[in-house]
């Protein structure tokens, strides 16, 4: 009858050196995970303080370190949240963030993150794309994130910039609807108050500046009817004079007016 051999002291000798090189990599798989977080965390602090480039350093620092899933996705999200909301000193550097941005969150929806941050980043997508003016793709992601999203918080500025999504994109009466139900479903909030002042526009308009002078409005008005165009005077609750031209039939109209004029009126804004 065969027996087994008992195991040798070399034997066992063998079997913990061979152990050995594993539990040092479950050490410092640990080690980095706990560094991960600390600069996670770190990284969140620095965002709500508002020092956007300590935020972006604790999310490179995670970065540098993870190659792929749901902890690089959060470092992501944070470098991306770090140059959306970074202050920009001209049209450049923002149109710069808001790209950078935009890429750190299309990436981090490729690392696997867990639902809850998706509907973050889609969220932060759509919102990214409407300031890019790129309202189709603003639309598609503030609708995914409108359905996964099951905070009050978050579905009021998501149900917002959705409706002014579809608004650019002339999808009026959808736009309205959204706006409407914003309104019946969270009123007396700051997003109830912005979506009554935009609900119900059929055309757009651009706002070439206010005065609080008259003579100065004067001035301005002649000075765009030079150019062919004939603009309108408003007067605001401030008593300010505004001076706008249109109506334009679609945001792109509107956009190409803004340009045509955008070597006397830099500053110019298309409404709503």
């Amino acid at each position: 009858m065969n027996t087994a051999t008992p195991p040798t002291r070399n034997d066992s000798r063998r079997s913990h050196k061979c152990l050995l090189p594993l539990l040092a990599l479950m050490l410092l798989s640990l080690a980095a995970c706990q560094s991960a977080s600390t600069s996670l965390k770190e990284g969140g602090d620095s965002l709500r303080a508002r020092n956007y480039d300590d935020a972006a350093e604790s999310a490179d620092e995670v970065l540098a370190t993870t190659a792929s899933g749901p902890v690089r996705a959060e470092a992501l999200y944070l470098r991306g949240r770090a140059f959306e909301e970074r202050p920009a000193e001209g049209a450049g550097e923002l149109a710069s963030n808001l790209m950078t941005a935009r890429l750190a969150y299309v990436e981090a929806l490729r690392n696997s993150p867990p639902p809850k941050l998706a509907t973050y980043i889609h969220t932060s997508i759509g919102k990214v794309a409407f300031y890019q003016e790129d309202y189709p793709a603003a639309q598609r992601e503030l609708l995914l994130a409108y359905n996964a999203s099951g905070s009050d918080d978050n579905r009021m500025g998501i149900l917002f910039f959705l409706a002014r999504s579809q608004q650019r994109l002339a999808r009026f009466a959808e736009a309205d609807a959204n706006f409407a139900m914003l309104i019946r479903d969270y009123p007396k909030t700051d997003w109830a108050n912005k979506a009554n002042e935009v609900r119900g526009a059929r055309s757009f308009y651009v706002q070439l500046g206010a005065y609080s002078s008259i003579a100065n409005a004067d001035a301005a008005a002649a000075a765009v009817r030079k150019r062919g165009v004939n603009p309108i005077r408003l007067v605001d609750a401030k008593g300010r004079q505004l001076l706008r031209v249109g109506p334009c039939a679609s945001y792109a109209q509107a956009s190409t007016l803004r340009s045509r004029l955008a070597d006397t009126y830099p500053g110019a804004l298309i409404l709503p």
